[in-house]
């Protein structure tokens, strides 16, 4: 974990500058993408909703897809808790519980806010992209601040979800209170 957590870092002071120390502008949803596949490495699901173990381990994108390729290719090969990562595409009518992780876009809020009843009894990581997403229930919230990309967490959000976010992620993110 030491590893992963030394990666993200310098993943954010690698994509902060460049060689030569000049600033390189990332872009904004390039690091969020790396973001949203390391945070499952420091989220522990409860034992049902992982299941089989040779079932995938999927993470979901509801609504416009920001990522473009850059997540299928950040996915490609990796592995959560022993799983192969599995990046889907869906509408909110879809099984979006089904999913570990869900990236619930900037204009799907209301899918959220509709749905969090059922993914929190599922389980489910919910992730949002915008200011005041942890306020809206999700348990986890990109946000820009300063042309940089700032993370959230609920731990409030987490605990409804039957979710353990790990204290070294609480380190690097800013922990918000319920509704603030």
């Amino acid at each position: 974990m030491n590893r992963l957590l030394h990666a993200c870092l310098s993943l954010s002071l690698t994509l902060a500058i460049g060689q030569g120390g000049e600033p390189v502008s990332a872009g904004e949803y390039e690091v969020k993408a790396a973001w949203l596949l390391n945070l499952a490495r420091f989220v522990e699901w409860p034992a049902e909703k992982l299941g089989d173990p040779s079932a995938p381990f999927i993470i979901g994108i509801v609504g416009a897809d920001p990522f473009g390729g850059d997540l299928d290719k950040l996915a490609a090969g990796k592995t959560v808790a022993g799983r192969a990562v599995v990046i889907q595409r869906l509408s909110a009518s879809q099984n979006i519980e089904k999913c570990h992780v869900l990236l619930v876009s900037r204009g799907e809020r209301r899918t959220l806010q509709k749905e969090s009843a059922a993914l929190a009894r599922a389980s489910v990581l919910t992730v949002s992209d915008g200011d005041r997403s942890t306020a809206s229930g999700s348990v986890v919230g990109f946000v820009m601040r300063d042309n940089r990309v700032q993370i959230e967490v609920n731990l409030a959000a987490a605990e409804r979800h039957s979710l353990v976010v790990s204290s070294r992620l609480l380190r690097l993110v800013t922990v918000v209170k319920d509704g603030n």
